[in-house]
């Protein structure tokens, strides 16, 4: 059975490292990402710091708040030039 938050299991959730550049392809603070996601910045520096990680469902929904969801789960990162 696969989790609903992980399709097909094929996602590799990002890397500390990879969220904050992710936040600089999408030309985000942490604040705005946290504005876009209705979570507090703090959420934000969970991802940024390796205390929490980013699920595809908040993935997914940055991108598709910022308008870049043509992504898939398994990869995602070559999609959005982070690899």
């Amino acid at each position: 059975m696969t989790e609903p938050d992980t399709p097909n299991n094929d996602y590799n959730p990002p890397t500390p490292d990879e969220v904050r550049r992710l936040l600089k392809v999408l030309e985000l603070t942490g604040a705005e990402a946290g504005a876009l996601l209705d979570v507090n910045s703090r959420q934000i520096r969970r991802y940024t710091s390796g205390d929490s990680i980013m699920t595809y469902t908040v993935l997914y929904t940055l991108l598709a708040r910022t308008r870049r969801a043509d992504v898939t789960p398994a990869n995602w990162r070559s999609e959005l030039w982070l690899d």
